[in-house]
């Protein structure tokens, strides 16, 4: 565990200037290059994803006319959003580790087995907590803004909270006691306006510089001031030189749309814009990740300090909706169903139009009609006296029927662009027949299917995120940490210590899987229930086979052949546990040591050994039982004082 401190950059007076010129041009050039993205579109796109419409009231084709948005944007990504939260936050663990070291004994493995268990409960439980990580929150608001702007960010930082807390009149007089409230890592959502990257890099970590833009307000400086981040007399300095009065406009607008007003008073609304600014630098032959706060109006940094997280790893992530382009950015259903949406809602609108229109009956009245008063009103059961052909109702609309085929259509087009299918043809994990305990494939096989459609490949990239992100917060706990968190382990609290340092030590891993049924821990119970039955023969297999070895009445070369039998079955075995996701096939397929003809043991390698015969358990029990149909239809008898001892 390393202590948590900031170490302050000093390169010298000309370095510096260097990279606070380095620092003003990059961000120059990335606001310049985004300004319409920032400003124009992803604000057009939140409208779009909201269902806002384009002007308050329609006027044509005639007064206060149909004005309806058909929310498909909004509904496509909602409906994601459910499928992958579902499918990550239903079950357990929120992350699944893996051991793929080999060690020597069967007590080591049972060990190391044991801190990859506790570790998976660790990061599911502060992952969900809260009063912790509480990451459903975050990763819902960060998937969905992947999903309809194409890009979404979090950043991870480490967040030491620690206030006075007064209790009663004792405690009063001593001004209270200083109270840790939170220490460990904290995830944080971001706009997509306020991450500046360059827009042509694959990854966050290819670019030259990852700029976070932070509004800050007085009390928010004030307090990074005291705490000591911030360089206090820097921060005085900038004091009376804000960015804004206000909020920015599409914030001001955003706010406007809520109702909420916004309100100007430079004491409370005025806005600092800090660029916490990410990027390497060379200095003196070496290479170092640097992390400066700067603020550009004044042109005064804040603060200048290197990288802290475990391998210089840039706490900024990302994740975008599939893989449809090159480049950091991705495309949201806003701007990929932007015209569908709009021309769904006109054919909507105009239908209701319609209707509307047909309500009405215009009135033809002949000239003749003379005794008819031009001012009178009708109501139902009104009279009119005339004439037959005085009065005439004239239709004005009428509704056509192939205007509901139309909106049919467009939504088809819009679920084959999404890939967005009923969620009940991803639901299936398998179904039970009649017979207990056993069960069928074709739930397993469905949820393989569904994921090999649009939404499987749409909502990789979030699960690629998720695990990069459980990736880096393990590490950081394992670097700096749990803040005594592990004493809710009990006895485990040191293996739970061991689990983290192993992780950091590369020794425990989170495999990247992309796969719907990798996931869904449904699945995963009957691959679990399938395993034991398969295992259960083989186990009854190898245990008649290793009484019939010891039987001195069969043929030495039948006993050389059920050898082979042993062998193959273990190999096999254990290819199959392995391919089902069990990375230490060894625990659950132990090597059986049979002796050949000659007497000699032989391991599942084929390895021999003077000596008696011998078979690989786990579970220490003796075996014991008649032996195994032989050739030509004869039973061996029972093993009559020779049972095999186990190997530990």
């Amino acid at each position: 565990m390393t202590k948590f401190e900031m170490v302050d950059v000093d390169f010298g007076k000309d370095a510096q200037e260097d990279i606070a010129r380095f620092i003003e041009q990059q961000l120059q050039w990335l606001e310049d290059a985004h300004r319409d993205l920032h400003t124009n579109k992803i604000p057009r796109w939140r409208k779009i994803y909201l269902g806002t419409p384009s002007e308050a009231s329609r006027n044509f084709p005639f007064p206060n006319a149909a004005n309806t948005v058909v929310q498909v944007v909004g509904e496509t990504v909602d409906t994601m959003v459910a499928r992958v939260m579902g499918l990550l936050y239903a079950t357990h663990p929120l992350w699944k580790f893996s051991n793929f070291s080999k060690e020597k004994d069967m007590a080591a493995r049972k060990l190391r087995e044991e801190r990859r268990r506790q570790l998976e409960d660790f990061m599911d439980i502060v992952g969900m907590e809260t009063n912790e990580l509480n990451l459903q929150p975050v990763e819902a608001l960060w998937w969905t803004d992947a999903t309809k702007l194409g890009t979404g960010f979090v950043k991870v930082g480490l967040e030491q909270v620690q206030e006075a807390v007064v209790v009663g009149y004792e405690e009063t007089k001593t001004k209270g006691k200083d109270v840790t409230i939170y220490d460990g890592p904290r995830v944080t959502n971001l706009r997509h306006e306020d991450v500046l990257a360059d827009p042509s890099v694959d990854s966050l970590d290819k670019a030259a510089m990852v700029a976070v833009r932070h509004k800050l307000y007085r009390t928010d400086l004030e307090d990074r001031s005291f705490r000591g981040i911030y360089d206090s007399k820097v921060v005085k300095e900038i004091m009376g030189s804000p960015d804004r009065s206000t909020q920015r406009p599409t914030e001001r607008e955003e706010l406007n749309d809520q109702g909420i007003a916004a309100i100007q008073n430079p004491e409370v609304t005025a806005e600092w814009d800090v660029y916490e600014c990410y990027f390497p630098w060379w200095h003196n032959g070496r290479k170092f990740r640097l992390i400066y706060s700067y603020h550009k109006k004044t042109k005064k940094v804040l603060r200048k300090v290197f990288n802290f997280l475990p391998n210089n790893e840039l706490p900024v992530k990302r994740t975008r909706l599939g893989h449809r382009t090159n480049g950091l950015y991705g495309h949201g259903y806003a701007e990929l169903l932007e015209t569908y949406q709009e021309e769904l809602s006109t054919t909507h609108n105009q239908r209701l139009d319609n209707a509307t229109v047909a309500n009405i009956r215009a009135l033809r009245v002949s000239p003749r009609a003379r005794a008819l008063d031009a001012n009178m009103e009708l109501y139902p059961s009104g009279l009119l006296i005339g004439e037959k052909d005085e009065i005439e109702a004239i239709a004005v609309g009428d509704v056509y029927p192939s205007t509901f085929k139309n909106e049919e259509m467009t939504l088809q087009l819009v679920a084959r662009r999404a890939g967005i299918t009923p969620a009940v043809s991803g639901s299936g994990s398998g179904g039970m027949m009649k017979r207990p305990a056993i069960y069928s494939a074709q739930g397993t096989l469905a949820v393989m299917q569904e994921n090999n459609s649009v939404v499987g490949f749409a909502t990789s990239e979030f699960r690629h995120a998720h695990v990069a992100l459980g990736s880096l917060l393990t590490a950081m706990y394992g670097k700096f940490g749990t803040g005594g968190r592990e004493e809710m382990f009990g006895l485990n609290a040191q293996s739970l210590q061991e689990a983290l340092q192993e992780f950091e030590e590369n020794r425990l891993r989170i495999p990247v899987r992309a796969s719907t049924g990798s996931l869904n821990q449904e699945v995963d119970k009957q691959t679990g229930v399938i395993m034991a039955g398969l295992l259960q023969r083989h186990y009854t297999a190898v245990s008649q086979l290793m009484q019939a070895i010891n039987n001195p009445m069969i043929d030495p070369k039948t006993k050389a052949w059920m050898v082979q039998i042993i062998q193959a079955s273990e190999l096999l075995h254990k290819r199959v546990v392995k391919d089902f996701g069990y990375e230490q096939p060894d625990i659950f397929v132990p090597e059986a040591e049979v002796g050949d003809a000659a007497g000699n043991q032989a391991n599942a390698g084929g390895q021999m050994a003077p000596g008696g015969v011998s078979m690989g358990s786990a579970s220490g029990a003796p075996v014991g039982g008649t032996g195994p149909v032989l050739p030509g239809g004869s039973m061996a008898g029972p093993v009559g004082g020779l049972v095999p001892n186990i190997r530990q």
